[in-house]
């Protein structure tokens, strides 16, 4: 597989903005909530989706991506690294309220694969300027 069809991304930022339960007079939906949904209506083939959880705040979710970037055990890296590495061979959803801290997340399981090929489709669901890296980082681990 090559590396570029580990990450594909869909194209769903204009699904996602600030989307409500029409006519129930709920609270706005998160943004992961929103994206599940958006997912939803996008024709998929993935059958497992990852929620990388983040911080209620800017600062907190900095400190989370460097913290990642610099190598620390998060939980949800060691996580998605066992789903690469297991048996699935089903595409993957990896879906979270920050997308810095998400693509963080996939960018050290990727380089935690250390030249693992996982057999499974990884989706990054979020905004599209995280992309590029990611895909630089999947070309880069094979």
């Amino acid at each position: 597989m090559k590396a570029t069809s580990i990450i594909l991304t869909l194209l769903i930022a204009m699904l996602i903005g600030c989307t409500t339960l029409s006519g129930t007079g709920n609270a706005p939906l998160s943004a992961t909530q929103s994206r599940l949904a958006a997912l939803a209506k996008v024709k998929n083939d993935v059958s497992l989706i990852m929620e990388v959880p983040s911080a209620n705040n800017a600062i907190s979710n900095q400190i989370m991506v460097t913290s990642i970037k610099a190598g620390a055990d998060a939980t949800a890296v060691v996580n998605l690294v066992a789903i690469l590495k297991g048996p699935n061979t089903k595409p993957i959803a990896v879906i979270g309220d920050n997308d810095a801290v998400t693509a963080a997340t996939i960018e050290a399981a990727l380089k935690r694969l250390q030249g693992f090929k996982p057999s499974a489709k990884l989706y990054f669901v979020g905004e599209t300027s995280y992309v590029h890296a990611l895909k630089v980082q999947a070309d880069a681990e094979g």
